[in-house]
């Protein structure tokens, strides 16, 4: 808000922001558990791959370790991420240097983290879903511009539920490969093949933002809420038009599962 100092807390201890924050730290742990088949593999195998999946019997034009590096890049940033919103929700009494700072490494380091992402989504895939994951770094790129430039304005309640937005835009791959993966419990094919799981995924996020709008300071949600609606929907039906939505094409082909 514009009557707000720099020598107050950046999320105050009650009130929405504080609800943007804490949802912002539940949603990266969620986010982080995508790395869980990471763990299963090496619990099963002895490897140690962040995304075995894209690994595991399927061809690649690229070196497996630029994706690997991607990942770790990834969850490093979502860690650091946590950090600078304990800063700012106050919970880490530091002063308020250290959050300006960090929030400018992380622009810097998120630009390298989630870009290569999309860059190796133009080398190594295309279709829908790559289109898709090309709209998630371009709704990085704007919401990280817009919380900066919020900051500066020292409009504070903006700049935090854009940083929420940021967040949900950041980690919803890791989110999405979280839900494709438990669906293999019930889907008996990997998910290079069925389809759906963005949508689950998209739509999650999509009513979690619009759930947490409060007031004209909050628009950033409800804008990112609807542009994840339109990304569930065409995802959809995407998925509802290869005949893929939740179930393996016709007819079954021997493809790699993760929990088979």
């Amino acid at each position: 808000m514009e009557g707000e100092h720099l020598d107050e807390p950046f999320l105050t201890e009650h009130g929405a922001r504080n609800v943007a924050a804490q949802c912002a730290v539940v949603f990266t742990g969620i986010s982080l558990m995508g790395v869980a088949p990471a763990v299963m593999l090496w619990s099963t195998s002895g490897e140690w791959k962040f995304d075995p999946f894209y690994e595991a019997g399927l061809p690649m034009s690229l070196p497996y370790g630029i994706l690997d590096s991607h990942s770790r890049m990834a969850i490093a940033w979502a860690l650091a991420a946590v950090l600078q919103v304990a800063i700012g929700v106050g919970w880490v009494p530091v002063p308020r240097v250290v959050h300006r700072v960090l929030g400018y490494t992380l622009c810097v380091w998120g630009v390298a983290a989630f870009g290569s992402g999309c860059v190796l989504e133009m080398l190594e895939y295309s279709g829908v879903v790559s289109f898709l994951h090309w709209a998630d770094g371009v709704m990085i790129l704007l919401n990280m511009v817009f919380a900066v430039d919020q900051a500066k304005r020292r409009k504070l309640s903006t700049h935090s539920n854009a940083a929420l937005c940021l967040i949900a835009w950041c980690l919803y791959p890791g989110l999405a490969r979280l839900v494709g993966f438990s669906l293999e419990y019930f889907v008996p094919c990997g998910i290079d093949a069925f389809g759906g799981y963005e949508f689950l995924t998209a739509s999650f996020c999509g009513c979690l933002l619009w759930s947490l709008r409060t007031g004209q300071t909050s628009k950033p949600l409800g804008v990112n809420a609807v542009i994840f609606g339109i990304y569930a929907t065409i995802d959809l039906g995407n998925a509802l038009l290869l005949g893929t939505f939740l179930r393996c094409p016709e007819p079954l082909l021997e493809r790699w599962a993760m929990f088979r």
